[in-house]
Order: structure tokens, then sequence, then C-alpha cells
């Protein structure tokens, strides 16, 4: 009668069992190494061949190199305002109260909720673009 093996453990972590189809890693590690790139260097050979010094060396080296890149810095996108109060108008200056009804029907595709005056994109100066959005419908 055949012994069923017990599988492997992960190659990264070594904490959790490994799989086949994620290249014998537990799938927190497949996720994380998918994520930031794919290249199997960072995958150790076999577990009981590295110390952890160097597992934890392999694990901080990619996260050193992605934080002091040049194109992360050019690539960062552009903080957009968070609308806190959802029944005031965001539009500035106006603050008006904005009732529980209007905040669904005055809601723009912008993603902020205006009052009835600057509910309309011209109004408000809708960064959305509205024309290709149209055009594509």
């Amino acid at each position: 009668m055949e012994e069923a093996s017990a599988p492997p453990l992960c190659l990264k972590c070594n904490m959790f069992f490994g799989n086949a189809a994620f290249e014998n890693l537990c799938s927190g590690c497949y996720k994380d190494r998918t994520k930031d790139g794919g290249s199997t260097s960072a995958v150790a050979p076999s577990a009981t061949e590295v110390s952890p010094s160097v597992v934890a060396a392999q694990l901080e080296a990619p996260e050193l190199a992605l934080a002091t890149g040049p194109e992360v810095a050019a690539e960062a996108p552009e903080e957009r305002k968070v609308q806190k109060k959802k029944n005031r108008c965001f539009f500035e200056g106006c603050k008006a109260k904005v009732s529980l009804v209007q905040q669904s029907t005055n809601m723009c595709k912008c993603g902020y909720i205006f009052c009835d005056t600057h509910r309309y994109a011209e109004d408000h100066g809708c960064d959305f673009d509205h024309k290709t959005s149209g055009r594509a419908v």
C-alpha cells in the first residue's frame, strides 16, 4: 500500500504548506511574488539549505528596491480630496445641507455630492470626462 506523503512546506516562508500549482509556495507568498513582478530568484532552492537570516534578507531586499526606485515617485497618483461630510455640498464655499434623497440624486460621476445649485458638471468644475463617457455608450 502506498503511503500518502505530506505536502512540502512553503519554500519562501517555511511556515505553511506549499502547493505544486503555486511552485511549492503557500498562497500568501505566491500572491506576494506575483504582485512584485514574478521573479523566481527570491524562492530558495530548498527549505533545509537556507538559514533564517538569508530568508529575512531576501524578504527585505525587494521592499528596499521598490521603495527607492525613481519610477515610483514619478508614477504617484494625484491626491484627491475626500468628502467627509456627505450631508453637505462639496462645492468650495457653499456647504449647503443636502438631504438624504438629494445625496443619491445629486451624486456626480466624479464621486462627490453637491446641492441642487452645483449638481451639474459645469457648475462645480467636474474633473470627470462626461463627453468621452457619453460617446462610449
